[in-house]
This record gives C-alpha cells, sequence and structure tokens, in this order.
C-alpha cells in the first residue's frame, strides 16, 4: 500500500463499510474533492454518533439508568409538529442568505433563531 491511499466511507444502503480509494491523487483538490471529504467526513461522523449508547435503542426488558436521545435528520425534525424534547440532530451552521443562519445536512436545511442563543 502506498502512502497516500486513503479510505472512504460508503454509505449507500447496507454497504456502511470502508473502502479503498483508488482514484489520482493531486496535491491541490477541486472544488468537487472539498465537497466529496466533507460529505465523506458527515457520514463517519454520524455512523460513529448513532452507534452511541445515548442513541441506541433500549433493549427489552433491559433496565435503563440513563436518557436516551433520538438522532434524527433535519429533514424528520421538519415532519414533525411539536415540542423536541429528547431529540438531537447532527447538521452544520450555515449561512446561506446574509444575517440567516440555518441547520444543514443532507437531507434538508431549516432556520434556525439564534437571538436568545447563549454563546459560551
Amino acid at each position: 500500500k502506498q502512502w497516500y491511499q486513503r479510505r472512504v466511507a460508503i454509505t449507500a444502503g447496507v454497504r456502511k463499510k470502508l473502502l479503498l480509494d483508488t482514484s489520482a491523487k493531486s496535491l491541490f483538490g477541486s472544488a468537487k474533492d472539498k465537497c466529496r471529504l466533507t460529505k465523506d467526513r458527515y457520514w463517519l461522523i454520524l455512523q460513529r454518533t448513532q452507534r452511541h449508547d445515548l442513541f441506541t435503542p433500549p433493549v427489552p426488558g433491559a433496565i435503563t439508568q440513563s436518557n436516551k436521545f433520538d438522532l434524527q435528520t433535519v429533514e424528520q425534525v421538519l415532519g414533525q409538529q411539536g415540542e423536541h424534547k429528547h431529540t438531537i440532530v447532527l447538521a452544520m451552521l450555515v449561512q446561506i442568505e446574509e444575517g440567516k443562519y440555518f441547520l444543514e445536512d443532507a437531507s434538508a436545511h431549516m432556520l434556525v433563531d439564534l437571538s436568545s442563543a447563549k454563546f459560551h
């Protein structure tokens, strides 16, 4: 194996595994490469987060002592009514329009109101 070979996340369907990337390499990537890098990184983080104990569904009959959370996409949150107390969205905070911030993931984007947010 060469030092410049890397593994990429393949997330289509059930095949959530790492495969060898055999495409031509360049020291300076194109815009398409940067987009793919961000997308691959998002999918890897999402898969790892989904396997965390806080997001796995409880086993029937088991005694759970911690709270469980629902890890949902932006599209799922937009399709639901009411308050989301135990819902967490893994998304990027982006500024699509000047002065307006959105949560964006692979499924959709939604406007967020940060006027009452506390920044630390």
